[in-house]
């Protein structure tokens, strides 16, 4: 299977220790972002996650190493997403209320900091990647910094 790194971030403005001079987090809403752009950004890293699975006909994922800080995460370790409960869960996620892995027996996807998303599946096809780059993201062969079953 193939792991992919998908950002907002080109690549070709990396700077040497590996980082960027953009924001990074929903808690630079107000002050380095507008609530509307970050909204746009949120909004296409949820539908690159959504078209990923939708093609490679993943019907859910389970919830694995949930770190729950703020105490407002529904969910439990071992608990079954839906897609059609996904966006809300990658929404939660991209917005640090919570924490986790989303895995099946053929895939993941999670969350690095820094606003880095890595996603394992069978297949990410060239017209896949080619819509999400019209996403304004970034699609790189890249494996997950972290182990994931």
């Amino acid at each position: 299977m193939a792991q992919f790194r998908i950002t907002k971030f080109n690549p070709a403005n990396r700077l040497p220790d590996g980082t960027f001079k953009e924001w990074t987090s929903f808690s630079q809403v107000g002050s380095s972002v507008t609530l509307e752009k970050y909204e746009e950004v949120e909004l296409n890293y949820i539908d690159s996650v959504i078209q990923i699975f939708t093609h490679n006909k993943f019907k859910s994922f389970k919830i694995a190493g949930l770190e729950n800080r703020l105490g407002e995460c529904q969910y439990q370790n071992g608990n079954d997403v839906d897609l059609i409960n996904l966006k809300k869960v990658i929404k939660a996620i991209l917005r640090d209320e919570y924490c986790c892995r989303l895995e099946n027996n053929r895939s993941f996807i999670h969350f690095g900091p820094d606003y880095h998303m890595y996603v394992c599946a069978p297949e990410i096809p060239e017209f896949i990647k080619k819509k999400i780059g019209k996403r304004s993201l970034f699609v790189e062969p890249f494996k997950s910094p972290i182990p994931v079953r």
